[in-house]
C-alpha cells in the first residue's frame, strides 16, 4: 500500500502527489526523495510546503487518486504518480480527460439524485394522485406504440419514386429491398387504417383500387420491373395515378408520423421517473413506519 504525500508549489495553485510505501522513513528524506523523483517539475516549480497526506491507497488506486485531482483543481495544475513531467502529451491529457468523465460521471449523477431525493422528502405527496399519473402516462406510452412505425419507410418510398424515374437495369439487384419495401408499405397502410379514425376520408380517391394498398405490389410491379415495363410500355410521364397513390402512402405515414410525435411531447412534459421515485419514497417511508409500529407492540 501507499501514502501519497501532497505538496503545495511555490508559483500558483499547484500540486504535486507523490506516492510512496507506506513505511514512513523522515519528512524531510520523502521531501527529499519526492524532489527526486519529480525532478523534471520541482526544478522549475520548487516544492513551497507539505499539504498532507492521504493514508493506505493500493497501487492501482494511485493514478485514480491524482486523476481526482485534476478534476478538482485542472489537469494542468496537478502532477503526480505516472505523470512525472509538466509537459503532458496530447495522448496523456485525452486518457486523464476520457478517465475522469468515466469515473465522475456515476458520482455526478448520484449527487444529483441525492439533491432530489432532499426535495422529494420535504413534498406532502398523495398516493393515489401520483399513481394516477403514472398510470396516465403508462397510458400514453401505449398509445404511442400503437402509432410507431420504423421511419425509414420516407427515405425507401423516396427511393423507389427515383426507380420508377430512372429505372434499373437488372431488378434482381434491387428485388430484396423492393420486396421488403412493398411488405413494409402494405403494413402502415393498414396501420394507418386502424389507428386513424378518418382514414378513409382522408384518402378519396375513387380511381384508386383498394388492393393498392393492402398489396401495393400489384400496382408497382409494372412500373419497376424492367420486363414488365417493356410488356406494357411504361412511360412514367403519362402515368396519371403514380402521383395520387404515392401521395396517399405519404398521407398515411406522415399522420402516424405526426401522431406519434404529438404523444411524444405529451410525455416529455411528464418527469416519469420523478413521479416513480417520489412514490417509491412515500411508499418506503410508510412501510417503514408501519413496521416500526410493529416492532414497538411486539416490543
Amino acid at each position: 500500500m501507499f501514502n501519497i504525500y501532497i505538496y503545495k508549489l511555490r508559483d500558483g495553485d499547484k500540486f504535486l502527489l507523490c506516492p510512496h510505501f507506506t513505511t514512513h522513513v523522515d519528512d524531510n528524506v520523502e521531501d527529499q526523495m519526492s524532489a527526486f523523483l519529480y525532478q523534471e517539475i520541482v526544478e522549475t516549480n520548487p516544492i513551497a510546503n507539505f499539504h498532507h497526506v492521504e493514508e493506505g491507497i493500493l497501487g492501482w488506486q494511485v493514478d485514480g487518486f491524482v486523476h481526482t485531482y485534476m478534476h478538482q483543481y485542472g489537469i494542468e495544475n496537478v502532477r503526480g504518480g505516472r505523470y512525472n513531467r509538466w509537459t503532458l502529451t496530447d495522448a496523456q491529457k485525452d486518457e486523464i480527460s476520457n478517465a475522469i468523465k468515466f469515473f465522475t460521471s456515476d458520482l455526478e449523477e448520484q449527487e444529483i439524485k441525492k439533491n432530489k431525493y432532499c426535495d422529494y422528502v420535504k413534498m406532502y405527496d398523495d398516493e393515489v394522485v401520483l399513481k394516477n399519473q403514472i398510470h396516465s402516462y403508462e397510458l400514453l406510452s401505449e398509445k404511442r406504440k400503437r402509432f410507431a412505425i420504423d421511419r425509414e419507410i420516407v427515405y425507401e418510398l423516396n427511393w423507389l419514386q427515383r426507380i420508377i424515374q430512372t429505372p434499373v437495369d437488372k431488378f434482381l439487384e434491387v428485388q430484396i429491398r423492393y420486396s421488403a419495401l412493398m411488405r413494409s408499405l402494405s403494413k402502415v397502410f393498414e396501420q394507418f387504417e386502424r389507428e386513424i379514425e378518418d382514414a378513409n376520408d382522408k384518402i378519396d380517391n375513387k380511381n384508386i383500387c383498394k388492393l393498392v394498398f393492402s398489396k401495393p405490389y400489384t400496382f408497382f410491379d409494372c412500373r419497376v420491373i424492367p420486363a414488365e415495363r417493356t410488356h406494357t410500355n411504361y412511360k412514367v410521364e403519362e402515368d396519371v395515378l403514380l402521383p395520387d397513390v404515392i401521395k396517399a402512402f405519404e398521407l398515411a405515414i406522415y399522420t402516424l408520423i405526426n401522431r406519434e410525435d404529438e404523444i411524444a411531447f405529451e410525455m416529455d412534459l411528464v418527469d416519469i421517473q420523478e413521479l416513480r421515485d417520489r412514490l417509491f419514497l412515500l411508499n418506503y417511508f410508510s412501510r417503514s413506519s408501519s413496521e416500526r409500529k410493529r416492532s414497538d407492540i411486539i416490543n
